[in-house]
Order: C-alpha cells, then structure tokens, then sequence
C-alpha cells in the first residue's frame, strides 16, 4: 500500500507472525520450541517418580506400645514412614512384659545409591515402596514371689516412706 511521506511514496511492510520485520530473522519458532521444552520438563517433574520408605512393627501380644528413636508411635500393628536409612532404635512395651530394646541397622536398597537415586527419585515415572516388616515377640513378667512375699515388700516400703517423712519433719 502506497503512502507518501515527505513527497515520495514507500511501501510499509506488515511484518509476518514470528518475523522480525527488521532483522529479518525468524524467532517464534525458536520461541515455541522453547516453550514447549519448558512444558515438557515441568510435565515430567510433575508426574515424575516418589520412594516411600515405611517400616512396620508388629508384636506378640497385639496392642504393645512401639516408641522408635524417642518418639511413641501408639500400639501394635503400626506402620511408620522414615526418611533415613541407618540406625533406628525400637523400644516395646506393654504392662505385664518385659520391655524390648531392639536396635535395628536398616540399609538402603541399590536404587537409593548414587547416581541411582536420581533416576529413582526424580525420573522414574512410577512410586518405588522400600518395606521393611519387624515382628517381635515380648515375654511375660516372671514372678516366683508368693503372696507374703508381695505384702511383705509392701510393708516394708511403707514402713522406709513414714521414716523418710518423720526425718523430714
């Protein structure tokens, strides 16, 4: 389309999608190809793989407090996630038992090694699940005191008590 400016006609070029009129270069196409390797990069982040790392206690008798690494998870059957791999330590317990002290060394599997483990946690589409199951048996409290026995102790802690108090005083 003819225009006249200062006197003489010039044609104004209309600049094509994705071309720079005066470079003359083509930059949308480097621009959506770029875009859609951002697209596809964040797609893959997205959807890409989890590890899940439990443990799960189990003991005899059913309803045994499971205290791991200082912190008191409840009763058994408990299934608890972690986050390390290394050294944990259980303690069980129930009234009327011993208490169990178990120190377990829970080693990572090949795909938790390095450089595996970036595929492993970031690359590779689905959930890897790191399992591991502890079962444990708990005895009874063993008691040869008679009767007599048992009162015979009591008195004889109340009898220390009421000393210890009329020191006090």
């Amino acid at each position: 389309m003819p225009w006249k400016n200062s006197g003489t006609a010039r044609q104004i070029k209309r600049s094509q999608p994705g071309v720079d009129a005066a470079e003359g270069k083509c930059y949308g196409i480097a621009m959506r190809r770029f875009n859609l390797l951002l697209l596809s990069i964040s797609l893959t982040l997205l959807i890409a793989g989890c590890v899940e790392r439990r443990f799960i206690v189990r003991a005899a008798p059913m309803g045994t407090r499971v205290v791991v690494d200082g912190e008191d998870w409840g009763p058994t059957p408990q299934s608890l996630d972690f986050v390390f791999y290394g050294t944990h330590e259980f303690i069980l317990k129930k009234p009327g038992y011993e208490t169990l002290r178990v120190t377990e060394e829970i080693d990572a599997p090949v795909w938790q090694y390095f450089p595996i483990d970036f595929f492993a946690e970031f690359l590779y589409p689905g959930t890897l699940v790191d399992e591991r199951i502890y079962t444990y048996a708990l005895t009874p409290v063993q008691t040869n005191a008679t009767r007599e026995d048992v009162e015979k102790a009591f008195l004889d802690r109340g009898e220390a008590a009421r000393e210890k108090v009329d020191t006090m005083e």
